[in-house]
Parts: structure tokens; sequence; C-alpha cells
């Protein structure tokens, strides 16, 4: 309760890029030993040596999380979207999360470190 955020890390009224907030999440995470990574995921377009658009799909998992990881204390797997403030997560995403606090995991969207903090009582 009494940890202080890092020199670097945005206040709630500073914007924040999606990737910037995703690895300011993930610097938190690391602080309090809890194993987490950047969970890639889409589609990428490549040109063929034919000339035609190649599609190659990531991860595979529709509405896969930004940030996955292993709780310590219990081993249960963690998932956080990620959004900027005033975006909002796709059906297919909230769906992703349902599904994992269904099986007894925690997910959850963060919109800044400070929902991080108060969603896994840090």
């Amino acid at each position: 309760m009494g940890f202080k955020l890092p020199k670097g890390f945005q206040g709630l009224g500073s914007p924040v890029l999606g990737t910037e907030l995703q690895a300011q999440i993930l610097e938190l995470l690391a602080l309090h030993r809890i194993d987490a990574w950047r969970q890639n995921s889409g589609v990428a377009v490549y040109m063929g040596r034919d000339g035609k658009k190649r599609y190659v799909r990531y991860l595979g998992v529709d509405g896969a999380a930004d940030i996955s990881g292993i709780l310590p204390a219990n081993g249960r797997r963690l998932e956080i979207e990620v959004k900027k403030e005033g975006e909002e997560p796709e059906p297919h995403q909230l769906a992703f999360l349902a599904m994992i606090n269904r099986n007894g995991g925690k997910a959850f969207v963060a919109r800044s470190v400070q929902d991080v903090q108060r969603e896994l009582g840090l």
C-alpha cells in the first residue's frame, strides 16, 4: 500500500501511449515479483516472392490480452487488456477476459498503472 511509483511514470492526467502504458505496467509487475510478459497477437501482412500479399496471424487466440502472467501467491493466470483513456475493449477481448475469470484466473482491463494496483491489491 505504501508503494511509490518509479520516476517516469505518468500521472492520471497525462496522456500515455498504449505501448508506454504496457511498459509501465510490466515494470510495476516486475517490481512486485509478478512474472509477466507482453503477449503479441494480431495479423501481419508480408509480400510473398510471387508478389502476392500474405497474412500471418500471431498467437491465434481471438481477443488475447496485451499482458499475460502468473500470480506468485497462487499460480493463477493473469491477463491484462491495456487500453488508453477513451478506448473501449472489443467484444472478443471482453469474451477472452471473461473466459479467464470464469476458469479461476484474474483478468481485467487497465487504463492506468493505478488500475493494476487496485485490481491486484498492490
